[in-house]
């Protein structure tokens, strides 16, 4: 490669929407040095294209393949022609779908180094089979978490050195601790006055998050006088799982707790959200490394998270947050009421 051209780095992944991977790409597509890479992003799905501004061109050369539609031959054949006219030095695919159709697609053709980046745990078999057959295609495998390094050693036949463990990105500069007064700017901006404890789950309406675990704490805390007088709840994120979504919404109402709860559509001033909260409640089923997670202790706001969702022994109980176990709606529902009673102890809150 001659010494004086930009590397050229095609990055691919099957959605550019608002969740983790979608914010790893946006970071790294913003954050890398023009003057040495030259960027190009193929997106499959343009389903809540979230990161619009990659695609104007100044810094990125964005791209939606097959016109955002299923993916399918035709995306793999419009990624191999994109392959053979950019010829790349770096192809970077970011998740499943994108790890196997981008694999499969470099039978076609040559690339100096192919990048997997697994960004989920709890993968499915064909998953795991297909990781398996790739493998010689791959220069390198990243993760997010060193539970899904564990899991790819294990299930997928990788080796120790082929598979690096590196951290999300986190922009510190914007999630970081706020004033008092960027604090109640931002309740007031989502309606809330400064008395309301205000807690959420924030994260894609899905079953690997478990809101309907989070209903049925609710339920219990209420049912039980333990919620404070003036509280709310947030689901902050898009219907993912439309079935699942729409079980959510029908457990809200027949439980009762539209006046406690609202769901809140994903938001680009996520910050604000953060700064708003008292705490984060996340009883998620499985987990790589939670962005919501790194980004709420940025921000200086409690964490309550699952043990299931905690590879990376984010929280530890006591000292940086609120560690339980989802096996059992008891514990679930002690668990929330343990944050409940953290956010409203001040000194306990700024500690941890």
């Amino acid at each position: 490669m001659n010494k004086n051209r930009k590397v050229r780095l095609l990055i691919a992944t099957q959605y550019l929407n608002e969740g983790g991977v979608g914010r790893q790409i946006h970071y790294l597509a913003r954050h890398l040095d023009s003057r040495c890479f030259d960027v190009h992003l193929a997106v499959f799905r343009a389903k809540h294209l979230f990161f619009t501004d990659l695609f104007n061109g100044e810094q990125v050369c964005a791209r939606v393949l097959n016109g955002g539609r299923q993916v399918g031959i035709r995306t793999a054949a419009e990624l191999i022609e994109m392959c053979r006219d950019l010829r790349p030095d770096i192809l970077h695919l970011f998740g499943g779908k994108a790890n196997h159709l981008g694999g499969l697609a470099t039978l076609f053709f040559d690339v100096p180094a192919v990048i997997f980046s697994v960004r989920s745990a709890n993968n499915r078999l064909v998953n795991h089979l297909l990781y398996r057959l790739l493998r010689p295609r791959q220069t390198l495998t990243i993760v997010n978490s060193g539970g899904i390094k564990r899991e790819l050693v294990e299930r997928s036949g990788y080796r120790d050195e082929e598979v690096l463990v590196m951290p999300n990105f986190l922009d510190t500069e914007s999630f970081r601790p706020c004033s008092r007064v960027e604090r109640l700017a931002a309740m007031q901006a989502l309606g809330v006055d400064a008395e309301t404890c205000l807690l959420a789950c924030i994260g894609r309406i899905a079953r690997q998050k478990n809101q309907l675990a989070i209903l049925k704490a609710l339920k219990r805390l209420r049912d039980g006088g333990k919620l404070p007088r003036n509280f709310r709840f947030l689901f902050v994120g898009r219907a993912y799982d439309a079935v699942y979504a729409a079980r959510v919404r029908r457990m809200r109402q027949s439980l009762g707790l539209e006046d406690l709860t609202d769901f809140l559509e994903p938001r680009k001033d996520i910050v604000s959200v953060y700064h708003a909260l008292d705490g984060i409640f996340q009883p998620s089923a499985y987990e790589g490394l939670s962005n919501v997670v790194i980004e709420a202790q940025a921000c200086g706001t409690p964490v309550a998270l699952s043990r299931e969702g905690d590879n990376d022994d984010l929280v530890r109980e006591g000292e940086t947050g609120i560690s339980f176990s989802i096996k059992g709606a008891r514990q679930v529902g002690e668990a929330l009421e343990r944050l409940i009673h953290l956010c409203r102890d001040e000194v306990r809150r700024r500690r941890i």
